[in-house]
């Protein structure tokens, strides 16, 4: 029980990890051509 509780933890850290990387990456080239955009 606690071996897949110890298991699922870190799967959990790097699927949110993974989450916000891919939000920054998909995020921060739109933030950029808008603020280019705007100027």
């Amino acid at each position: 029980m606690s071996v897949s509780r110890l298991r699922a933890e870190p799967n959990l850290l790097t699927e949110f990890t993974m989450a916000i990387a891919g939000a920054f990456v998909l995020g921060l080239p739109m933030a950029l051509a808008i603020i280019w955009l705007l100027k």
